[in-house]
């Protein structure tokens, strides 16, 4: 499959899941071509405005897999040096989150 086909597909998923939770989550088209709104994602919460991307295919890397799997966590916490923190998580936790 193109990683055209690939991304676009990831998105809808990615869409269709956060709407199922009555998010006002949106993909944005032609991202990052129109002025203002950058990635592929809009997510209004709280009326605070968030943008997001999505990533799909051998370059996202396998050890955040790893990491999961090796204790069957539920997220990760991950830091690069001189980077901020980043939270990953299962879709399971997300929808327990949002659903409190």
């Amino acid at each position: 499959m193109n990683t055209r086909k690939k991304g676009y597909r990831l998105e809808n998923e990615a869409v269709k899941f956060m709407q199922s939770l009555q998010c006002n989550f949106a993909r944005i088209g032609m991202s990052g071509q129109l002025e203002g709104w950058k990635g592929d994602f809009h997510w209004i919460e709280n009326d605070e405005h968030f943008r997001g991307e999505a990533k799909s295919g051998s370059q996202v890397p396998s050890s955040l897999y790893r990491w999961l799997e090796k204790d069957k966590s539920d997220f990760l916490v991950v830091k690069r040096d001189r980077k901020e923190r980043l939270w990953v998580l299962r879709d399971k936790i997300l929808e327990k989150l949002l659903r409190v």
